[in-house]
C-alpha cells in the first residue's frame, strides 16, 4: 500500500524548498540551503577570488546536504509505503525546526548546516516518491522537461504524462522563493511557515487512506 497523490507531496516540499533557499540567500550569507548546484558555483567562485569565509558557507552546504541525503537513505530504502514518507517528512520538518530556532539565535553556520540537511533529507524523499520528472531542489532540469512537454504538444501529439506536475513544481518553488524574499526582515517567520507546510502535509499523509500500489 501507498499513498495518495505523491505529486501533490512533492510540489508542496518545492514551495518549502524555495522558500528556505531564499532564506539562505537574503540571511545566511547568500548560500543556496537547498540548489547545490548554485552552491558549487558559488564556491568556485569564491576560492577563485580567495573569499575562504564565503566558500566555507558553500562547503557547509554541500557537507550538510550530502549527511541529509545519506542519513534519510536508510529510512527511506524501506518499501515504498505511507510509513516510510511520513519518517521522510519528520525527518525535514525537525531539521526545519532546528533551523528555526538557530536563525533566531543568530547561529548562521549550524543554520546553515542544519537547513542543507533538512534538504538532503527532502531530496531523498522525493526520490523515494517515484514521480516521474520530479526534482525538488533542481529547476533547471524541470525546466527542460517543460519545454520538451511544450514541444510535444505544439507538435499534436498530446501533453505527457506528468507535465502538469512539472508546470506545477516550477511555479511551486518561484512561489516559495517570492514569499520568502518578501518576509526577508522576519526570517524567523519564513522557516516557521515552511514547518507548519510539512506539519500539514504530515497530517495529511497521515489520516488519508492508502491507495494500492499500481501492478
Amino acid at each position: 500500500m501507498s499513498v495518495r497523490n505523491p505529486s501533490g507531496i512533492v510540489v508542496a516540499i518545492t514551495l518549502v524548498a524555495g522558500l528556505v533557499d531564499a532564506l539562505g540567500y537574503f540571511r545566511l550569507g547568500h548560500v543556496f540551503i537547498a540548489n547545490m548546484t548554485g552552491n558549487l558555483v558559488l564556491l568556485s567562485i569564491a576560492l577563485a577570488r580567495g573569499h575562504l569565509a564565503q566558500a566555507m558557507r558553500s562547503t557547509y552546504c554541500l557537507c550538510g546536504f550530502a549527511l541529509g541525503a545519506i542519513f534519510a537513505s536508510w529510512p527511506l530504502g524501506l518499501s515504498f509505503s505511507k510509513r516510510s514518507v511520513l519518517i521522510g517528512l519528520g525527518l525535514e520538518f525537525f531539521s526545519l525546526v532546528f533551523l528555526s530556532g538557530l536563525v533566531l539565535m543568530g547561529r548562521d553556520i549550524a543554520a546553515i548546516v542544519v537547513g542543507s540537511f533538512g534538504m538532503g533529507v527532502q531530496s531523498r524523499l522525493a526520490k523515494h516518491l517515484h514521480v516521474a520528472g520530479a526534482i525538488t531542489t533542481v529547476v533547471t532540469s524541470t525546466l527542460t522537461q517543460m519545454m520538451d512537454d511544450l514541444l510535444m504538444g505544439f507538435r499534436g501529439q498530446g501533453w505527457p504524462r506528468g507535465a502538469a506536475v512539472r508546470l506545477a513544481l516550477f511555479f511551486a518553488y518561484a512561489i516559495g522563493a517570492m514569499v520568502a524574499a518578501l518576509g526577508r526582515r522576519h526570517p524567523t517567520r519564513v522557516v516557521l511557515l515552511s514547518v507548519v507546510v510539512l506539519a500539514g502535509l504530515s497530517l495529511w499523509v497521515a489520516v488519508s487512506r492508502a491507495s494500492a500500489e499500481p501492478r
